[in-house]
Parts: C-alpha cells; sequence; structure tokens
C-alpha cells in the first residue's frame, strides 16, 4: 500500500509541478503560489500533498478492489467446482440405486423362479408337452433375470468406479458411451423375463 501511495504522490506532484511550471518557459517570470496560511495550526499543509495523498488513497481503494474482485472470482471458481463434484455425485447415486434395484428384483424373482421349478409338485400323469413347456420357461425366465442381474452389477460397479472429483469425462458422456448400452440389455432382459 505505501509504494502505492508513494508512487501515485509523486505522479501527482510531477503533473502539478508541470502544470503550474509548464516546461520550456521562463519560471522567473510565473508567481509562486503559496498556501494560505492559518494561524490557528501549527503545520503549514500543501494542497499538492493533500491531491497526492488522496490519488494515493484512491489507487489504494482500486488496488483493493482489484485484489477483493480477484479472490472472489476464485471463491466462485471454488464453488462452482463444488457444484460439479455434487452435481456428478448425485447423478452416479441415482443411476446406482436404479442399478441396486434392477439387479435386487431379477435376483428376487430368478431366486423364486428356482424355487418353483425345484420344489413343485407334479403330477404323474401330466403330459410331457406341458412338463417341457413348464421347464422350458422357468429356465428362460431363471436365465433372463441372472443375465440382468449380472449385467445390472457390471454397470453398477463401473459407475462406482467413476472419479467425481477429476471427472475426466463427464458423467453423462461416460454413462451414454459405456453404460448405457449394458443398461438396456438389462432393462430388456428382465422385462422379457
Amino acid at each position: 500500500q505505501y509504494d502505492i501511495v508513494a508512487t501515485s504522490s509523486s505522479i501527482v506532484k510531477s503533473l502539478a509541478s508541470n502544470y503550474l511550471h509548464p516546461t520550456g518557459t521562463d519560471h522567473s517570470s510565473l508567481p509562486v503560489i503559496k498556501p494560505p496560511e492559518n494561524q490557528n495550526s501549527n503545520k503549514e499543509r500543501n494542497p499538492i500533498k493533500m491531491i497526492g495523498f488522496a490519488a494515493g488513497m484512491e489507487m489504494a481503494d482500486m488496488a483493493w478492489e482489484v485484489k477483493c474482485r480477484e479472490e472472489d472470482m476464485k471463491q466462485r471458481a471454488l464453488e462452482n467446482e463444488r457444484h460439479a463434484i455434487d452435481d456428478a455425485r448425485r447423478s452416479v447415486d441415482e443411476k446406482a440405486q436404479q442399478l441396486q434395484v434392477l439387479a435386487n428384483q431379477s435376483a428376487l424373482i430368478a431366486g423364486f423362479s428356482m424355487v418353483v421349478l425345484v420344489e413343485s409338485s407334479i403330477p404323474e400323469d401330466i403330459d410331457g408337452v406341458i412338463l417341457t413347456l413348464f421347464g422350458g420357461f422357468t429356465a428362460c425366465v431363471i436365465a433372463l433375470m441372472l443375465v440382468s442381474t449380472l449385467n445390472a452389477t457390471y454397470v453398477l460397479v463401473a459407475i462406482l468406479r467413476y472419479d467425481c472429483v477429476n471427472r475426466e469425462v463427464p458423467f453423462d458422456v461416460f454413462w451414454r458411451k459405456r453404460c448405457e448400452p449394458d443398461w438396456k440389455l438389462a432393462l430388456r432382459t428382465f422385462s422379457y423375463g
């Protein structure tokens, strides 16, 4: 602050001296301007010093405003980064919950289908075609639900490993390019099952 005040006061003094005594003129013919003397004060006040002080204060205020503005911009950049991290985490959590629900539901249905297949009491006089259809459809349901469970689980592992802080690729792009085809397959197999 003191350097700014000293520099600005020297600039103001040089401007004031050029204004009061322009270069290229005979200085002896110009009147000497003296500040009015105040009988009540012990100090003599110099208006050039007062102008220099005022200009120095303005420069210091401007420097302070610039510094505050730079700090404000840094703080806003940090807040924007925090919001981006929070948005990425929210997106990851949302997709993770969807995948967990799909994996749990399909595993539950596969388990119930397996129990039905094993624990059902089939009568002795049932037609072989009906028994074959029952076994085939139950096995298809189990297989489709297991494919859905495994795909949802693998996609869940992939998105939980996504780095929300560095975000080399935005999560939406990561999801579309790497995870969405497997997610659609898992959802399709769950729907068919």
